[in-house]
């Protein structure tokens, strides 16, 4: 469940930001510093939410909040690309055009 939770919101996030050829690259780069940064702590966390609360559900509350936090920041900062070519690097905001970072 945490897996997917953290997962699908990188997976969205890839495809709005990154070019095709740099994807994958910035999808696992992305995934491992989850993993091992904010994955590696989540049963630590949730046994002391279940400790300090006595709820079982306590991990789950957690996990809510931190999925409503992700959502929040890629509705704000994630610029829309409906209409844009994901393949061509750059992506319409507005009337500029931002170009994506990618490797040469």
């Amino acid at each position: 469940m945490f897996v997917g939770a953290s997962n699908a919101p990188l997976a969205v996030l890839c495809i709005e930001l990154f070019a095709a050829r740099v994807r994958f690259a910035t999808g696992a780069i992305g995934q491992a510093l989850d993993a091992g940064l904010i994955g590696g702590s989540r049963p630590l966390v949730a046994t002391a939410l279940i400790a300090a609360t006595g709820l079982a559900l306590a991990p789950a509350y957690y996990l809510v909040v931190f999925v409503v936090l992700a959502l929040i920041i890629m509705a704000a900062l994630v610029p829309e690309t409906r209409g844009a070519d994901l393949a061509s690097g750059e992506v319409a905001l507005g009337a500029s055009k931002i170009t994506r970072n990618t490797v040469a």
